[in-house]
């Protein structure tokens, strides 16, 4: 009879203790934490010499082919939304929807670069809290006007 009662007992406090099983409201279950974004932009080289660009602007930003503002991308490292389009001080970051992102790089003096990433995680860690890391890295080379 002992026996029941502890089977019984372990369920109870694994709900209690992510947030479940009370009668206080909670946010959910678990937290779930992104480590870093999804589409990681490491360098941007310039095509026939040694140099990196240390600043692109990110323009006609789409996943899965819907548009994408900022706000809408939870997640950004290096990133700062201007009239131009997203600034993006390289190395930066963005996203943490998984899908295929596409977008054009700009640079002044530079020929536009459209960029195609098709983003996953590489890591996922179950769990209360659960997370995501790994984010898909991207080089690009920009050619001078």
């Amino acid at each position: 009879m002992k026996t029941k009662r502890i089977l019984l007992a372990v369920p109870v406090l694994a709900l209690q203790a992510c947030g479940g099983g009370s009668s206080e409201p909670t946010d959910g279950a678990c937290l779930h934490l992104y480590l870093e974004p999804i589409v990681l932009i490491d360098r941007v080289s310039v095509e026939g010499e040694t140099g990196t660009i240390s600043r692109a602007v990110i323009t006609d930003l789409q996943r899965d082919g819907q548009v994408v503002s900022l706000q809408q991308l939870a997640v950004s490292s290096g990133v700062e939304e201007t009239a131009q389009g997203l600034v993006c001080t390289l190395p930066c970051g963005l996203g943490n929807t998984e899908g295929t992102y596409t977008f054009q790089l700009t640079a002044s003096g530079f020929a536009p670069r459209a960029v195609t990433v098709n983003a996953r995680y590489a890591v996922f860690q179950g769990g209360c809290p659960s997370s995501n890391d790994g984010g898909t890295h991207v080089s690009a080379v920009m050619k001078r006007l």
